[in-house]
């Protein structure tokens, strides 16, 4: 990770100490995620804050006017951004304070493979079977993704842990119980 990304990550992090410290975590991350939506639908807006052509007060002006009905600090937060020249590293550090929000609301996103989309009942029951397994969250939240190379069964991914209940692993796991007993 480069410099420049660490610096915007610590200016997330700072903000999101703030929301909490305001009770206004949900609230901010709600307006970060129509910003991010806005740099990306109109990608314009993001490469004029980016400019080196415009002055700062040009920049803060269109953050006035873009932004007039977002909260005060928020629009502070995106002025500080340009003035350390670290607004082109928004998106990257919206996922770090996304991640924030969702460890502080006991909420953990992961991965599930399978061979085929999951039906929207099997997606509850998996959450639900992994979330007693993993006590320390509240709320899980499972992405379906396709593997056809798992042959069957399932893998999921949360965080760094792998639980792989997949007909390919449980073949790997033969395979090495076999090749170790001769």
């Amino acid at each position: 990770m480069n410099n420049k990304k660490k610096i915007s990550n610590k200016y997330f992090y700072a903000l999101f100490n703030f929301a909490f410290q305001k009770n206004e975590i949900n609230n901010c991350k709600t307006e970060l995620d129509y910003i991010k939506n806005i740099f990306q639908q109109n990608e314009k807006i993001f490469d004029i804050l980016k400019s080196e052509f415009l002055t700062l007060e040009d920049k803060f002006k269109i953050i006035e006017e873009v932004f007039n009905n977002f909260s005060q600090y928020i629009k502070n937060f995106l002025k500080i951004l340009i003035k350390k020249k670290i607004i082109d590293f928004f998106p990257y550090s919206f996922n770090f304070f996304s991640y924030l929000c969702d460890r502080n609301n006991l909420l953990i996103n992961g991965t599930i493979f399978s061979t085929y989309k999951l039906e929207e009942k099997k997606m509850l029951l998996i959450e639900k079977i992994i979330k007693n397994k993993i006590k320390r969250f509240k709320y899980i939240k499972l992405k379906n993704k396709i593997d056809k190379s798992l042959l069957g069964g399932i893998k999921i991914i949360i965080d760094d842990k792998i639980y792989d209940y997949s007909i390919i692993n449980n073949i790997n796991l033969l395979k090495k119980s076999i090749i170790s007993e001769l």
